[in-house]
């Protein structure tokens, strides 16, 4: 796992629109990078087959790397 990355076992899935994601990684929204982490960490997750992209979660004050549906 790469460094800096911590779940909240409460936040693993939502709905929204009838669409579930699943969260792969959260990092810290106060980051010294900003979002490049999170960004990195989907480009892989993406070169290795899945869809992923980031998201601002507002509450947790993280960003949130997500796939639509379950994790494949």
């Amino acid at each position: 796992m790469t460094q800096g990355i911590g779940l909240n076992p409460n936040v693993k899935h939502w709905t929204s629109d009838q669409n579930t994601r699943t969260v792969l990684a959260a990092f810290s929204a106060g980051h010294p990078r900003g979002s490049k982490p999170a960004e990195e960490y989907a480009d892989q997750q993406r070169q290795a087959g899945q869809s992923a992209h980031v998201v601002m979660d507002l509450p947790s004050d993280r960003f949130l790397v997500v796939v639509k549906g379950g994790a494949r």
